[in-house]
């Protein structure tokens, strides 16, 4: 099976570009990046580069190169980053959905799997927040514009939040937080109000991805990415005091405000996988304590 994976320096992309390598030898990887130079120089310090069919900037995706399967992880996951581009997060996702669009329109047996957020799902919770509105907006016109391209196999994966041991410590999340007061051994500072979330980890999201490759069917939906359960901030804290000494405190006067809005509950409310033959492994504390193992082990 030949596979092309747009974004593939982006760390999501990276740990699973390790899984296949690692379990499905049979996959033909080719990979896109802006820079090809740096993407090689990783894959070979993984000594993966051997796995891999090609490694290509995004002018080398051409319509003749036949594809079993595109998919999609241009973007940016961290909301400080964001606030740079802006609103131009809407410009650069539509670009590149544009590219495989035309692809598709081309070679219409092609599978088109799109990392999409669960932000779409949260539309309602986050129109307080202009670089919310920014990214929602990017997320909700592809997918709009892929409901209505009925006859294309097209699926895009509604991420919530996804946690591995390659997390980028210095990102502007709670959980990376968390994590840096556990490994430099300082107490972690949070507001006592409760936020429910749920993570998943590389091995579920791995499966996940797995379903949707290898669902035989025509399909053209939205899948939401889930574990097997979801949790909270206070489970989190005491989860991670009691296995891992983490030291906290409640202080109420610190500003805690997210440039992506204020969601006191994301989660999947949909929980659609079974549909292509999903089932999570993991909840959202076994996925937190496995990749904080990894990490620091």
């Amino acid at each position: 099976m030949k596979i092309a994976i747009f974004g593939a320096s982006s760390a999501i992309s990276k740990d699973l570009i390790i899984n296949f390598t690692k379990h499905n030898p049979d996959f033909k990887l080719h990979l896109f990046a802006r820079n090809k130079n740096i993407l090689e120089e990783w894959l070979n310090s993984n000594n993966i580069l051997k796995n891999i069919e090609t490694i290509n900037e995004y002018e080398a995706f051409v319509i003749n190169r036949k594809f079993d399967v595109v998919m999609n992880f241009v973007g940016i996951g961290d909301p400080t980053k964001l606030i740079k581009i802006g609103k131009d997060i809407i410009s650069i996702t539509n670009y590149y959905d544009d590219l495989v669009i035309k692809y598709l329109k081309k070679n219409i047996k092609t599978k088109y799997i799109f990392m999409s957020s669960g932000i779409v799902e949260h539309k309602e919770d986050n129109k307080s927040k202009r670089l919310a509105n920014h990214y929602l907006t990017a997320k909700l016109n592809t997918e709009k514009k892929h409901r209505s391209m009925k006859n294309f196999s097209i699926v895009d994966l509604r991420i919530f939040n996804y946690i591995s041991k390659t997390i980028d410590l210095n990102s502007s999340f709670f959980i990376a937080d968390i994590f840096n007061a556990i490994i430099n051994k300082k107490v972690f500072k949070t507001s006592s109000l409760n936020i429910y979330r749920d993570f998943v980890g590389s091995d579920d999201f791995y499966r996940l991805i797995l379903c949707a490759i290898e669902y035989s069917l025509p399909i053209n939906m939205s899948i939401d990415c889930y574990s097997k359960s979801h949790t909270d901030k206070i489970s989190i804290l005491e989860m991670l005091n009691s296995n891992f000494n983490l030291k906290y405190e409640f202080n109420d006067n610190l500003d805690f405000d997210s440039p992506s809005g204020d969601k006191i509950k994301y989660y999947s409310r949909k929980r659609n996988g079974d549909v292509i033959g999903f089932t999570p492994s993991y909840s959202s504390l076994d996925t937190i304590s496995l990749e904080l193992k990894r990490l620091i082990l």
